[in-house]
């Protein structure tokens, strides 16, 4: 290290170093470099990528280069606000702003503009986009939004308690959404403990520290109850189902997952997985299923999976110095077996490669197949344009044409390699109505209806039913979102899911028998063995955005099983073809959503793209751009809750435990803490731009000097942080967290310390 007398840092390497008695190996190692005024000049990995940073005399940045040569330029008005940003394949995005800062236009680089209105406040009042039309609120005093209505001119109606607390939402079809909070002195006061919406009611219970206890649900008139323990350290422990099945979780001494147990009734208590080891960084790298099979996972120094077990077969992952992946091989085991049966040859390794925005352009298959008399590679190739909407699909020899409207991001028409041509129409909110199939929507613009398939969902937003030919299939979702059971309408639970984290780990077959699912380095279930260690469902190394269907009998028994849970936070729907995603549908043949982000630009200019083309390094677990770090097992209320919570246009938000040096994200079932630096790395894989704005939702985060909120201002436009506590607001479908005050010494809200949103720079 070097420094200044003042000090003033002028150059940091940092390194996660593991120590023994004898030795001292690096896990991890970066390195930092600071202009004389104390700004990032330079980042640096010993994989030889960097990235490098220009700013002007007011200290806004206005380059970002690579070791690619990709460069990002950044303009600013007289006021210093963003106006521009120039991304690396020559696309501009143009940024226009009222008296007050409030951004009133934002133009894509295809030259669409989605405009914003604002009262005097900074609400917005008006929303003009060219793939939603024109959304309209009105507002109270304070803020709330009062009336909501859609570009098919729906109104949707909000009603509040004298606290502010929403109570009542009437919808455009007269049909009411209703919530009950807990009264004072008890577990749960100022909480929802009572939640009505046509497909039936949601009661909940309170523990101490008004944790959840007990979550009722009245689905078609039948209950469904799910309960959640605590340790002594307040830990959830333990989650019991609505059949009554438990899963338990334990802890090692530093607070990690040690091992997940499982029991129905009076039976023996069953392993899930156990053994659990961690990373420094808190990743879980290995375990060891109740059947024997173990999972490990290999890293190099820049924090990048290298490979991982798979069963019996192990995946190995290449990457380039701008951290994309560029290779991919399956070996050994069940995948072999499978091979050899039919007739393929061993040794596929897939390659991959992209554009100067990170965007999937070409999947070679790996492997050298005849195909009339002559050696062949199978291989897709991708096209976009400037806006990221895919435009062409190369199949082998073959392109496919997508046309997208001059006027917004909508898919008009498709050529696919199926044979299917079909032409594609939209409601006035942006939602696909037909094409392939026919669509139908809720007022509030949710898919109820498509190919003879009916769907139900509730308040929460969540899909709970679904009905097909007679038959009914009953979700069930635990307070963190996660789907944990499905049964018939008669109640009787077919299948259970069981969580590392958001992972799943597990899953249960009527009440009985237990199936380990082996999940890739995003946690996209790949494999299923049974107890006997077999593969019995695969999802492996084919199209990368899932175009390909799942091998339902790898291992050629005859037996054919079915699995339905695709990429994170997706369940895929034989009835249409697509992939249910919570709050959207996606089309794995387009690689694209039915619907436009119910969050608008938030996610970028293209409200209808996946993962931004990269399908390899990014998940949508929900369909939304929002990084929520709280647990869902740690913190399954406020999980839950930030998922409902309102978005702001063309803003990054977080959510997440904090103090004024680092955040915690205890979202893959340790807790990690971040630093700027690292807390960068996991927005921008989150989906955040450099050029967007960041509002820190987490306690004390604009704390002091040097807070974590101002040292991550300076890898992105600006960031909001508070001084003080964040009070969240656990309200269904509010806006989000409304009160900055201290803390009293029993952990209540103390009024007479209020702190403020600090924004930098």
């Amino acid at each position: 290290m070097q420094f200044r007398s003042r000090p003033l840092l002028l150059a940091l390497a940092a390194a996660c170093v593991v120590l023994t008695p004898a030795t001292a190996t690096t896990i991890y190692s970066k390195n930092y470099e600071y202009d004389k005024l104390g700004r990032l000049q330079k980042e640096s990995l010993p994989d030889g990528g960097w990235v490098s940073y220009g700013y002007d005399p007011n200290g806004n940045r206005t380059e970002a280069r690579d070791n690619l040569g990709r460069v990002t330029t950044y303009t600013y008005d007289g006021h210093n606000r963003l106006s521009s940003v120039t991304d690396p394949a020559r696309g501009v995005t143009r940024f226009g702003y009222d008296s007050l800062d409030n951004i009133t236009s934002v133009t894509d680089p295809r030259g669409l503009v989605t405009s914003y209105q604002h009262d005097a406040l900074g609400n917005v009042l008006q929303i003009t986009s060219p793939d939603t039309g024109i959304t309209k609120f009105t507002r109270n005093g304070v803020g709330q939004v009062l009336t909501h209505t859609d570009a098919k001119n729906q109104l949707t109606q909000y009603e509040y308690t004298p606290g502010g607390q929403l109570n009542k939402v009437t919808f455009a079809d007269g049909k009411v959404q209703t919530y009950a909070y807990g009264a004072n002195g008890v577990p749960g006061a100022g909480m929802v403990t009572e939640a009505t919406d046509p497909s039936g009611k949601i009661v909940y219970t309170y523990g101490p520290l008004s944790r959840v206890a007990t979550e009722k649900r009245s689905i078609w008139n039948k209950d469904y109850t799910t309960g959640y323990g605590y340790d002594a350290q307040g830990r959830f422990n333990k989650l019991t189902y609505p059949s009554g099945r438990v899963v338990t979780y334990s802890y090692n001494d530093v607070g990690q997952v040690s091992k997940i147990t499982t029991q129905q009734g009076t039976e023996p208590e069953k392993i899930v997985i156990q053994n659990l080891a961690y990373r420094p960084f808190g990743a879980a790298k290995s375990w060891t299923w109740g059947n024997g099979e173990v999972r490990t996972t290999e890293y190099n120094n820049v924090n990048q999976i290298t490979s991982y077990s798979m069963g019996d077969s192990t995946v190995t992952l290449t990457h380039d110095t701008a951290g994309r992946i560029t290779g991919q091989s399956i070996s050994g085991g069940w995948w072999e077996r499978m091979l050899q049966r039919l007739g393929l040859p061993i040794g596929q390794r897939a390659s991959y490669a992209y554009d100067n925005l990170d965007r999937l352009t070409e999947w070679k298959d790996g492997r050298s197949i005849l195909r009339r008399g002559f050696a062949f590679e199978p291989s897709e190739g991708y096209g976009y344009d400037a806006n990221g909407n895919r435009i062409s699909r190369r199949s082998d020899d073959m392109v496919f044409k997508q046309d997208i409207e001059a006027g917004s991001n909508r898919l008009k028409a498709a050529s696919l390699p199926d044979g299917a041509n079909p032409v594609f129409q939209y409601d006035a909110n942006g939602s696909r109505i037909s094409g392939g199939n026919n669509y139908t929507y809720d007022v509030r613009g949710r898919l109820v209806e498509a190919s003879g398939a009916q769907f139900t969902l509730n308040g929460l937003g969540e899909r709970v039913a679904k009905t097909y030919q007679g038959t009914t299939t009953v979700f069930h979702y635990d307070q963190g979102g996660r789907l944990i059971a499905e049964s018939n309408q008669l109640g009787v639970t077919k299948r259970e899911y069981i969580y590392l984290g958001d992972t799943p780990v597990a899953l249960v077959d009527n009440g009985m028998d237990i199936r380990n699912i082996h999940s890739d380095h995003l946690g996209t279930p790949r494999l299923v063995t049974d107890a006997t260690k077999h593969a019995i469902w695969s999802w492996q190394l084919g199209e990368p955005f899932g175009a390909t269907d799942a091998e339902e009998d790898p291992e050629g028994t005859g037996a054919k099983y079915t699995f339905n849970l695709r990429f994170s936070g997706q369940y895929f729907d034989k009835e249409t073809g697509h992939h249910y995603n919570y709050y959207r549908n996606y089309d794995r043949k387009n690689g694209r959503y039915l619907e436009s982000d119910p969050i608008g630009l938030a996610a970028g200019v293209n409200t209808y793209a996946y993962v931004d083309g990269n399908p390899l390094s990014y998940v949508d677990p929900d369909g939304l751009l929002k990084v929520n770090m709280f647990g869902p097992n740690d913190d399954p209320v406020f999980h839950k809750r930030v998922s409902e919570y309102q978005d702001s246009p063309g803003e990054c938000l977080v959510y997440a435990h904090s103090n004024p040096n680092a955040v915690v994200d205890s979202r893959g079932g340790a807790s990690k803490y971040l630093g700027a630096d690292d807390l960068t790395k996991a927005l921008k894989a989150a989906g955040c731009k450099p050029e967007m704005p960041v509002t820190l939702y987490a306690c004390r985060s604009g704390q002091g000097n040097d807070s974590i909120g101002e040292k991550l201002s300076k890898n992105f436009s600006s960031v909001t942080a508070p001084t003080r506590q964040v009070w969240y607001n656990q309200l269904p479908k509010s806006k989000g967290p409304t009160w900055v005050y201290g803390k009293n010494p029993d952990k209540s809200m103390n009024r007479n310390d209020p702190g403020t949103m600090r924004k930098f720079p």
